[in-house]
């Protein structure tokens, strides 16, 4: 069954954690990290698939890490940083809206290919340019989108999720172009599937059915590079 292209953006929120449990299920004593998860990783340990032999969590902070519920193997590192310690540890790496917020996209998916063990796969959920929201994320000052972020998405800080800075770097939803940006690292293959449409006009009823069209169109006619957001998932050689 198709899904109106209004759900889009929440199909790709909602299919996410399926799409990682697949590749959990896939393969036998599967080492899992989940990038810059904070204190709220994806998945409950009651959760986790019987083939994954270990879930590990990591974010830069390790105030946040020290929050993370008991029974998680936790790494406290910075992936566009220093990784060496953590080199081919791990079968299978994922991160969920993390990307856009690295000022380095080259550097974070070269650290996420040396992580990975030899036939290892990544995958990660983002923004991508150059959707209007986004764009305009991008180029607007932080106190500024950060106050529209409030006005139009009041319920997320409500809940506790701060707005970070975004830098989008290498954030795009077009297949083509990420091959080109990440075979190079190294990488044996490279997917994206791309996403149309977003909640940020959700409030604005007039604006929200003009944005609902737009989304179609782009859809329709597959125009990656005005996409809301992407799995981006790569695989490195056995």
């Amino acid at each position: 069954m198709s899904v109106p292209v209004q759900m889009h953006h929440q199909q790709a929120r909602d299919g996410y954690k399926n799409e990682i449990r697949a590749l959990m299920e896939a393969r036998p004593n599967v080492r899992v990290l989940e990038l810059g998860a904070g204190r709220w990783p994806m998945f409950a340990l009651d959760e986790l698939p019987s083939t994954v032999a270990s879930y590990t969590v990591n974010d830069l902070d390790p105030a946040l890490l020290s929050q993370v519920p008991k029974g998680y193997e936790t790494a406290c590192f910075d992936v566009t940083s220093d990784a060496h310690d953590f080199y081919g540890k791990y079968d299978l790496v994922f991160s969920h809206f993390l990307v856009e917020h690295v000022r380095d996209g080259i550097k974070f998916h070269r650290n996420v290919f040396n992580i990975l063990a030899p036939g290892g796969v990544a995958i990660h959920l983002h923004p991508t340019l150059f959707s209007f929201p986004f764009v305009i994320n991008k180029i607007l000052p932080e106190q500024t989108t950060h106050s529209i972020v409030k006005l139009f998405r009041r319920k997320r800080i409500e809940r506790g999720y701060p707005k970070f800075p975004a830098h989008y770097s290498y954030c795009r939803a077009s297949e083509t172009k990420m091959r080109g940006y990440l075979l190079p690292l190294g990488f044996e293959d490279v997917r994206v599937r791309a996403f149309y449409g977003h909640p940020y006009y959700d409030n604005i009823p007039v604006v929200k059915q003009l944005g609902n069209i737009i989304a179609g169109v782009c859809a329709r006619y597959n125009l990656e590079s005005l996409a809301s957001y992407a799995y981006v998932r790569t695989q490195k050689r056995a």
